[in-house]
This record gives structure tokens, sequence and C-alpha cells, in this order.
């Protein structure tokens, strides 16, 4: 690496630092930074969900132990950064650079002819759940839509964006609200349509149990959407005057919110302005300029 004059090496995903080989031999990295992003310790934090077994602790543990020997570390998240302040990280090596939202996020012209294809026919409420892990909370999710009155769930279908990889549909094949698909899991979706599904949506609900970001929720409000996302993590630094905040737990609170702004049409676009301002505050661009400021200041 010295041959290349390699003066800063970057790590963009913290987990391969479980790997024995990411030893960094006081012969080879002497005279150059290491640093590393920093998205969350949700593992550490839901060990149920993460780190079930010894060989799975070690290795995050080995992990955490290689990023506090980093030279700087960028956080996605004030939570984050805090986070990993209480878990030993030496504060001042550590500069939160945030999220951006890309440009193509914006609002666009509905046609709900379009999303057929996914089982969409009517009017609906959309969240966006990744590959559908511990911390997405899908069940209390869908509980949260089954608790609604008959007229809500007559009128809207449930839309549940994500790969799922780590989330048991199987379970959910001979649900009554599954079958007449009032609830819809549309798997993986492309980019193209996934902004006709946030511009189409009614409303928008992200309600995981824990983020290091959220940026489904800036998505949404890029496109105009009203948002119902989590009172904790990082989605709690998002200002209550242009989301509003759940208990991610409590089924009977996230319900009677969903009902309160689908029946109030002046409630559902009361923070849509705000929240559009807000989004445009976070791009690509301010990211790359806080790391490169990072990097200047290593050198």
């Amino acid at each position: 690496m010295q041959k290349n004059n390699i003066q800063i090496y970057t790590i963009l995903n913290p987990f391969v630092l479980i790997s024995p080989e990411y030893n960094f031999k006081r012969e080879i990295f002497k005279n150059i930074k290491k640093i590393s992003l920093l998205y969350d310790f949700i593992p550490l934090i839901y060990k149920k969900g993460y780190l079930n077994s010894k060989i799975f602790l070690n290795g995050y543990n080995s992990m955490v132990r290689k990023l506090k020997n980093m030279d700087h570390l960028l956080a996605i998240s004030a939570t984050t950064k805090i986070d990993a302040i209480k878990l030993g990280f030496k504060p001042n090596k550590i500069t939160v650079i945030s999220c951006g939202v890309e440009s193509c996020f914006r609002k666009n012209k509905c046609n709900i002819l379009e999303l057929e294809k996914f089982g969409i026919s009517k009017k609906y409420i959309l969240s966006v759940v990744g590959p559908g892990d511990y911390r997405k909370n899908v069940p209390t999710l869908i509980k949260s839509f089954k608790n609604l009155n008959n007229f809500i769930k007559e009128k809207y279908q449930l839309v549940i964006v994500g790969g799922l990889e780590f989330f048991n549909t199987k379970e959910y094949l001979n649900d009554k609200d599954f079958k007449e698909k009032k609830i819809i899991f549309t798997k993986e979706v492309t980019k193209e349509d996934l902004i006709k599904l946030y511009n189409c949506a009614e409303l928008f609900v992200f309600i995981p149990l824990y983020e290091g970001f959220g940026i489904p929720v800036l998505e949404a409000l890029a496109c105009c959407k009203p948002v119902i996302t989590s009172n904790t993590s990082a989605l709690n630094e998002f200002p209550s005057e242009i989301v509003y905040k759940v208990n991610p737990k409590n089924i009977e609170e996230i319900s009677e919110n969903i009902s309160k702004i689908l029946l109030n049409p002046l409630l559902k676009i009361k923070n849509i302005p705000k929240g559009l301002e807000y989004a445009k505050n976070f791009t690509w661009e301010k990211v790359s300029k806080k790391i490169t400021d990072v990097y200047n200041h290593l050198l």
C-alpha cells in the first residue's frame, strides 16, 4: 500500500472487519490513516434478533474493537454517534455525515393503473421494509393495519415493499386479508416503480424498532407524502412538525394515527410543504463535502 502512496484507507462496509483477514498489520498500515463508515449498532441493541449465537456475537465484538482503532469514523446520524460513544468510542474521532436523497425522488403524476402488476387496485398505505429483518417490525405493521376499522380496510390496501429475505411471508398465505389482497407484499421493485409507489400512496408508514438513519422517510417526504414513523433511534431526529411519530411497539397508537390522517384531508396535507423543504437539505453532494473535509483534516 505504501508503494502505491495510499494515505487513507476507507472501509465502506464495517462488517468486513469481522473477518480475521482485516487485522491491519502495523508494517503495512504504518503511515496510512484508517477510516470507516458507521451505520448503526442495531445487532448489539437487539442481540436476540441478530447475535443469537456465540460465533455471531464474537465476530461482531471483534468488528467493534477494530472500529475503535480507526483513525476516524463517519457516522450516518447523531444517534449512531451517541450509541458509539456509549460503547466507549472517542467523540472527537466521529463525524456525523448524514445521508442524502436522490433527486429522482420527487412529486410526479400518479397513474395507479401502472401499479396493477403488484395487485394494487385502490388507494393504499405504503411501507418500505427492505429485507424485513427483526428491527423492521413488519408483524406490528400488519397487526396495526388489521386493527383498523372495516371502513378504512375496505377503502385502503397495505402495500409492503422489500425483498423480505428475513421475513417469513409463507405464514400469511392463508390469512384472509392477504387472500383478499388487502395486504400486499411486492418483493423487490425497481427504482422507477418505487418512485411510482411513493407518488401514488395516500400515506407512508415506516415504524422500525431502530434505524441508523431512515432514508425511506426522506424519500417519502421528497415525494410529498404524509409520514408516520417511529419515535425511536435516528427516526426521532426527524422534526415533529414534518412527521407523525408513534411508539413502534404500540399497535393501538399506530392504528389510531393511521386512521386520524386518512380520515382528515387537512391533517394529511398539513406537514407536506415543510417536509419537502426539509428533504431538500439532504443531498449526497453535502455528504461528499463532509467526507472530503474529514480527509483533508487527516492528511
